[in-house]
């Protein structure tokens, strides 16, 4: 997708990103790295394995997958209430 007033240029990467950001008003602090993490995140969250995700980011270990599959809190949360009434029916 070409965003009118933007040229890619290979050697210049963290420029681009600026361009991109001025381009679609995106706010300075704004980094794309995130979009990564958070796809990561909420495909981990949603119950994706770990490995699938790897696959989708191109990871070559587990590693580095692992790095940026952080859970969001309250899923930590839903599953600390599952497990809970999981021993609640087992009892």
């Amino acid at each position: 997708m070409a965003i009118p007033g933007v040229e890619v240029a290979l050697e210049s990467s963290p420029m681009v990103s600026i361009d991109i950001r001025k381009a679609t008003g995106l706010p300075d602090d704004f980094r794309f790295h995130g979009l990564r993490r958070h796809f990561a995140s909420m495909l981990v969250s949603s119950g994706i394995d770990l490995t699938v995700v790897r696959e989708l980011l191109t990871h070559k270990d587990m590693t580095a997958t692992q790095r940026y599959a952080r859970l969001r809190p309250d899923a930590v949360r839903e599953a600390a209430q599952k497990s809970g009434d999981l021993l609640t029916n087992i009892i």
